[in-house]
């Protein structure tokens, strides 16, 4: 990984330490990140970085936010490079218990992700190869 990669890797995962969260939508499995709507570069760069789409800007109890939600395609993506790189946190915590408790590993068919727990970083677009 070269250094700009390994940067950008570095900054979405501090930005899901600190503001992701591992659920379901419904019977499908997500991950999301929620931010405020003055800044969305944040979440534009995990966009870039991950997939997923964005939403809003949202109105909440006087607070504006923008939330980036990863499901299906983006979301089996995106796990490898989680177990990887998500660093040792109380978020990493959540993400494994998360996992676990979704049976990534057999084929669900409620979770529509089957064996997203095997998949590869081959075909990241900032990570190829690794």
């Amino acid at each position: 990984m070269n250094e700009e990669s390994e940067f950008r890797c570095g900054y979405i995962m501090g930005l899901i330490v600190g503001e992701g969260y591992f659920t379901r939508d419904g019977l499908e499995p997500c991950m999301g990140m929620k931010l405020s709507a003055h800044d969305p570069r944040p979440l534009e760069e995990a966009q870039r970085f991950l997939g997923g789409r964005l939403y809003g800007p949202y109105m909440h109890d006087g607070r504006y936010a923008r939330v980036g939600l990863l499901r299906g395609q983006a979301l089996r993506r995106a796990v490898p490079i989680l177990e990887r790189y998500l660093p040792e946190s109380r978020k990493r915590e959540q993400f494994e218990a998360w996992r676990a408790g979704l049976r990534f590993e057999d084929p669900a068919p409620w979770t529509g992700l089957g064996n997203v727990g095997r998949g590869t970083l081959d075909d990241h677009p900032v990570l190829p190869g690794i």
